[in-house]
């Protein structure tokens, strides 16, 4: 039965992750650059209790806190940057 659906239903689209429009905010250019510091803080927090994508951002947040003003500033302007540039 199972074999039957999946031959004669249609082909549904898949969708991708993010919109390809969607902008970049500060946290996430972080993120994308300070990844593997992130991944070893992420390491450290990690609890069985919760998923690693949730414990990534626990993370990521704490430390992006911990940053100073100025070093924010840069980030926004590259997320800036990067949302112009696609």
């Amino acid at each position: 039965m199972r074999t039957w659906f999946k031959n004669n239903s249609p082909i549904r689209k898949q969708k991708l992750p993010v919109k390809l429009s969607r902008d970049w905010t500060a946290i996430q250019v972080y993120g994308t650059i300070k990844s593997a510091e992130v991944s070893k803080a992420a390491n450290a927090l990690e609890n069985e209790s919760q998923d690693w994508i949730a414990v990534w951002n626990k993370a990521r947040r704490e430390a992006w806190e911990l940053e100073p003003e100025d070093v924010k500033k840069e980030y926004e302007q590259k997320a800036e940057e990067w949302s112009a540039e696609g």
